[in-house]
């Protein structure tokens, strides 16, 4: 029998509606070429109880600010593609404008009004921005460590267990216990209390991402989690210094296209995204295929 309480479950409803107006405010004044498609702001409460047979028993409270934004830049009859996102949030002291990627988000958006074609083809550089790249993480290691793929034997990482599938810096990690971690999750579906584990580290395979049934088909450990709380170990170069380092390439801040095959192999359009030349970011470009 476990209890997790957590901070968050009753919300500042009064300092709450007030960082949202702000919000509000502060775009209108500040980026005026934004259209605001959809704004979502609420508070999320949750109380949840476990019981199994084998005698687990968890109980769990807690609570977070959401924020989920929609938009889009316009000059008159000129329109960039739709941006978005969100963030949850306990931090009421910060402006919403200051948190997440919000505020480059909103410039993203207005510097994307106008936009030039990529000439030709080219081999360069892709630089994710982090949302883009979370999307990425997840479906490489669903693709290349998840269930579905071990049971299949389709991984290319089926037989690199402890064994170097990444560059050096790459490292990995599950950590829904990370104070970072809002909502976490603290018990697996099978009734395991839930550990903070890393995946990959130092781009050496530690861990599949197995629950208890892939990891029974398989042979194989299961995971010391189910969640998909992903922490990527940041590097020691800034955006800038990583984008003077590339003569040619892209920032890419979405991605639009079908789901990569077995071996990783996509295609698709790069959308919100910046051409980097010389080191040096440059305009946004008109749909491109990468």
């Amino acid at each position: 029998k476990r209890d997790f309480p957590d901070k968050g479950y009753t919300p500042d409803l009064d300092k709450f509606f007030l960082r949202s107006r702000e919000l509000m405010e502060h775009i209108k004044k500040d980026y005026p070429l934004v259209l605001m498609e959809q704004m979502i702001l609420m508070h999320k409460g949750v109380r949840e109880a476990y019981v199994n047979s084998n005698g687990a028993e968890f109980t769990s409270e807690g609570g977070e600010y959401a924020v989920s934004l929609d938009f889009s830049g316009h000059n008159g009859e000129k329109g960039s593609s739709f941006f978005g996102g969100g963030f949850a949030t306990l931090d009421l002291d910060t402006p919403f404008l200051e948190q997440w990627m919000v505020r480059r988000s909103l410039s993203d958006a207005e510097n994307s009004i106008d936009t030039v074609p990529v000439e030709g083809k080219f081999t360069g550089a892709i630089v994710m921005t982090p949302d883009c790249a979370a999307d990425t993480i997840g479906t490489a290691l669903s693709l290349f460590a998840g269930d579905v793929a071990l049971i299949g034997g389709t991984s290319i990482w089926k037989d690199k267990l402890h064994e170097k599938v990444a560059s050096d810096c790459l490292t990995i990690s599950s950590k829904p216990l990370d104070s970072r971690i809002l909502g976490g999750e603290r018990w697996t579906a099978e009734g395991h209390v839930s550990v903070d584990y890393d995946i990959i580290r130092g781009g050496v395979l530690e861990s599949f991402t197995l629950g208890q049934y892939a990891a029974n088909r398989t042979g194989l450990p299961r995971a010391l989690n189910n969640d998909d709380a992903f922490i990527l170990v940041p590097g020691e170069k800034s955006l800038s210094e990583i984008i003077a380092e590339i003569p040619d390439g892209l920032l890419v801040g979405r991605f639009s296209g079908g789901e990569p095959n077995a071996a990783g192999d996509f295609s698709g359009v790069a959308k919100n995204s910046f051409r980097i030349k010389d080191g040096k970011l440059g305009a946004a470009v008109s749909e491109t295929m990468i």
